[in-house]
């Protein structure tokens, strides 16, 4: 491997450890750093004592980079931090737009904090205005500071944007393809805006589902592949044109770079322009470069301008999956050339290429995405030649936007296209298989890693041997490692899943073993309900076993989907707080748990469950506080869930009486690190002594979008502002994944990551 590309490792490799861990990257960046200087004494000293010099690695080199790389990480993590006081308290600021909006939308920008300085990634959910991509704005709203694929951001909810400033030439532009997009292509616009303008957020959810199931979800996202179609269509062009091969060459090249300034220049297209530069000079030049020399240069240059972008998928995943194709490439040249030819060695390139790039993908698509996709490796047999032929062509319309007949005329071209490469999406996707959801642990995630690494080092040796045996080795650790929960050494994380069921709640907590405990189950209507329509679907799709149901109270919007589900799922047991309730609903879940043998069990204060390292204790309701004569709401049952050091706490629809109940029985047994919102946020709950008990970091609310209790009310959203809380609500973002290891929390919702 050339000494570049082992220089980019090296310097990814320093970042990753900072990333990972700064107390421990403080260490590793003064051993290396150590080390270096010591094996530069024994160098020197080596070379003085012996007549011959022996060509040597450069390993001082090679530490001194990823000291370097180390060094660099903590001195971002540090102006992190600043920038993250600075933002606390801040509830209007300045935000330069990357896209367009107007009225309800939810858009991605870069915040500047007043009298710091910062300039820090922003995510709005925006309730009124309007403004381009590019414009300068004054914001208002619920902010909160969070940590966003592994650097500070600004997020903020319900926000009221106003126009401050000019935009820039570029995010004018920009915002003019936007405009001409929508404008030409209609329905489509959408799934054009991601192909061409790297819009992906304006694909709704169901397609990116449809597309992740398909295996992709990566032509969604403008990458390497996108860039090196049109940086290859416009050298085609050139040369039909009548231009010589070199300047074809090199126009090709430029109008990928200039396409990828003005979309933006994200990571997997600067990696992709990268590698692209480094292969035309070497033609332009005529020097040999290796692929794996463009792969490390390609891969280093995003990480100079922005070294954070170490934690971010679309980095990880660009190089990877370019890992995978020029593993695919040395196979080919050493054991494909000379025995096939023709359409033979055709077909057995392009199932070689995606397999080669779905392998070394699949470890870091199931730890960001929670999803293996095994249609991928036939569905981009046939994504592949179509993207080719789409790409160009929707540049093209692009372009011709001046000439509105020839503009709209190569649109329509495209339209056959698009209507192809979705219906591939569709079919592959409702394939018996075609994906499966998946838990990885960080230990299966490193494990995998290595043993892809082996896999990599074997095919590029010419003796394989021992990297045969470490690929040999992490399988059998892969294959025992799910054994070591059970039999007690070691835990991955357990998740808490706030399902989008409208106006109601329906709350699942999935184990590391991938065994889950429910929480309610949403509401019904005449003719359906949620746990038909929503929890079982999305319960079967993740797959494990359902080990208990909880009923926080009988109340329709909690029991509407009850039945459903436990004649569905069949779950073990089912917990009630017992609250007499004459509704229809409560006495058909009673009956279909009869029928079906599920265990029912009356639950108070005290009782517990645990689970895979995960406990389950009750809070509420206790025989006392049923004798007063509570209503439904104040007899919920409230559940306190906790794994490692953090503690969750599931309050139904628990309204002022409970609560002043559960302070004074026992205010510490209340402290958690989130709080499910009580009563989806209606004024009667989360009153200012209990959310003093609680004391929690962060905040989820379920709860209907336009509902109209006006849920949540403004009482309690001013509440949790002022103290600091970020509220999460599956209204503005759909369901909501908040993941832990014991000490840290991570969120998963709107096919985006923060973390706590």
């Amino acid at each position: 491997m050339p000494l570049v590309c082992i220089a980019a490792i090296a310097y990814a490799g320093g970042l990753a450890i900072a990333a990972f861990s700064p107390e421990l990257a403080k260490l590793f960046a003064g051993a290396a750093a150590l080390a270096a200087v010591a094996l530069a004494v024994h160098s020197r000293l080596s070379a003085q004592s012996s007549a011959v010099t022996q060509p040597r690695l450069p390993h001082t080199a090679l530490l001194a980079i990823s000291a370097a790389a180390s060094t660099v990480m903590l001195q971002a993590g540090t102006q992190d931090k600043v920038c993250a006081s600075s933002a606390y308290g801040v509830d209007t600021l300045h935000v330069v737009l990357h896209e367009s909006v107007s009225g309800r939308g939810r858009v991605q920008g870069t915040a500047i904090i007043p009298g710091s300085g910062c300039r820090i990634p922003a995510r709005l959910s925006v309730q009124e205005g309007a403004a381009g991509a590019g414009d300068v704005v004054r914001v208002s709203g619920d902010p909160s500071v969070v940590r966003r694929w592994g650097r500070t951001a600004f997020r903020m909810d319900g926000a009221v944007i106003e126009p401050a400033g000019r935009a820039e030439l570029l995010p004018r532009l920009r915002a003019s393809a936007h405009d001409m997009i929508v404008r030409r292509f209609g329905p489509d616009a959408p799934l054009v805006l991601a192909l061409v303008a790297a819009e992906g957020q304006a694909v709704d959810r169901e397609t990116r589902n449809r597309y992740a199931d398909a295996g992709l979800v990566h032509i969604l996202s403008v990458s390497g592949l996108h860039v090196a179609v049109i940086g290859a269509a416009i050298q085609l062009l050139a040369a039909v044109a009548g231009m010589r091969p070199r300047p074809a060459l090199a126009t090709g090249a430029i109008a990928a770079a200039v396409y990828v300034v003005l979309i933006g220049a994200p990571p997997a297209a600067v990696r992709s322009a990268g590698m692209l530069s480094m292969s035309v000079a070497g033609r332009l030049f005529q020097r040999p470069t290796s692929p794996w020399t463009g792969l490390g240069v390609g891969g280093a240059v995003p990480l100079l301008i922005e070294p954070r972008l170490i934690s971010h998928p679309g980095w990880q995943l660009s190089v990877s999956g370019m890992v995978g194709l020029v593993l695919a490439a040395t196979v080919r040249r050493r054991w494909l050339s000379g025995r096939l030819d023709g359409i033979s060695l055709t077909i057995a390139e392009s199932i070689l290429a995606s397999t080669a790039a779905t392998l070394t993908t699949a470890p870091l698509v199931a730890w960001h995405f929670g999803r293996i996709s095994l249609a991928g490796l036939l569905s981009n047999l046939f994504a592949a030649p179509i993207i080719g032929i789409l790409q160009p062509t929707l540049f093209l319309a692009l372009l011709l936007d001046p000439v509105p007949m020839l503009s709209a005329f190569v649109a329509d071209a495209a339209r056959p296209l698009l209507r192809g490469m979705d219906a591939i999406a569709t079919y592959a996707a409702a394939a018996p298989g075609a994906a499966f959801d998946m838990q990885p642990s960080l230990a299966a995630a490193v494990i995998t890693c290595v043993l892809i690494a082996a896999l990599i080092a074997a095919v590029q040796a010419t003796f394989p041997g021992r990297a045969l045996v470490v690929a040999v080795a992490s399988m059998a650790a892969l294959v025992w490692l799910p054994q070591l929960p059970r039999l007690g050494f070691g835990t991955a994380f357990a998740e808490l899943h706030v399902l989008d069921v409208g106006q109601g709640d329906a709350i699942a907590v999935r184990t590391p073993a991938g065994r889950w405990v429910l929480v309610d189950a949403g509401a019904s209507w005449p003719g359906g309900d949620e746990g038909r329509r929503t929890v079982v679907p999305y319960l079967s799709r993740k797959g494990g076993r359902i080990e208990a149901f909880v009923l926080t109270h009988p109340d329709a919007d909690h029991v509407g989907g009850a039945a459903a589900v436990l004649d569905r799922l069949r779950p073990d047991e089912f917990w009630d707080g017992a609250y007499v309730a004459p509704g229809t609903p409560y006495r058909e879940a009673l009956r279909v748990a009869q029928e079906r043998g599920i265990s029912w069990r009356r639950v108070s204060a005290g009782d517990s469950l645990l689970l895979d390292g995960v406990l389950f204790k009750v809070l509420s309701p206790d025989p006392a506080w049923l004798a007063e004569n509570p209503g439904s709401n104040d007899a919920s049952v409230v559940l306190l869930v906790q794994f490692g050091a953090v503690r969750f706490l599931l309050v139904g629809d628990a309204e002022a009486a409970q609560e002043s109940w559960l302070v004074r029985r026992d205010s510490a047994a209340l402290r958690a690190d989130v709080l499910k919102v009580g009563h989806h946020g209606s004024k009667t709950s989360t009153g200012a002594r209990f959310l003093n008990a609680v004391n929690p970091r962060l905040a989820v609310v379920s709860v209907g979008a336009g509902n109209r209790f006006g849920h949540p009310a403004p009482e309690v959203v001013s509440r949790l502002t002022m103290r600091g809380i970020p509220l999460w609500r599956t209204d503005r973002l759909g369901p909501i994944v908040l993941r832990t290891d014991g000490s840290g929390i991570t969120i998963l919702a709107d096919d985006d990551r923060w973390d706590y």
